[in-house]
């Protein structure tokens, strides 16, 4: 496993678009300086970053639908997939505005049908969290450390890329030999 990738630290900056969950200038510029080609923006909230931009709620996604039956269906390849998924929501009514019953980091179900999805649509993945998620098949790139200032919680955007170097733990053949040589 490579150990290694680049970390900076940051300040978070402020967010002036007035929706809570909104990326502050400080964060879009580091998204727009690394993205390239097609990109999707799961969890997008107010930003217009992506060609395609999934969130259950906002008016300003290209699609409003939940997370899980978009990737359960979307079949296209992605250069770069966004997450900033909902991970301090202190409400239960705003979890079960978006048709959850808990936050991504502790929603088992969805986060192996995105590390599915991942492995199969891209190779790089940016992921804004209060943690620094590795799925399986990835390996970081780099690691953003931005801090808030005041008392608020450290956030961590991850830039995580497909790892070809891992094998496969188990492959499927087509024929079947025993110790002798014979079919099985």
């Amino acid at each position: 496993m490579n150990k290694t990738f680049d970390i900076e630290i940051c300040g978070l900056g402020n967010n002036i678009t007035g929706y809570p969950g909104a990326f502050t200038p400080v964060v879009n510029n580091i998204i727009r300086e690394v993205i390239y080609g097609k990109v999707l923006h799961l969890f997008s909230g107010v930003s217009k970053i992506g060609e395609e931009r999934i969130d259950i709620e906002r008016p300003e996604a290209t699609k409003r639908q939940d997370i899980l039956d978009f990737i359960k269906t979307d079949t296209r390849q992605w250069d770069f997939i966004i997450l900033d998924p909902p991970y301090e929501i202190k409400r239960k009514s705003k979890l079960e505005e978006y048709g959850r019953t808990s936050s991504v980091a502790a929603d088992v179900i969805l986060r192996r049908e995105l590390v599915e999805y991942f492995k199969k649509h891209t190779t790089n993945i940016l992921w804004l969290d209060m943690c620094a998620p590795l799925p399986a098949g990835f390996k970081r790139k780099k690691l953003w450390f931005l801090f808030p200032g005041g008392y608020h919680t450290i956030r961590i955007l991850s830039w995580l890329i497909k790892d070809n170097s891992q094998p496969e733990l188990f492959t499927v053949s087509s024929t079947c030999k025993d110790v002798r040589g014979l079919g099985c």
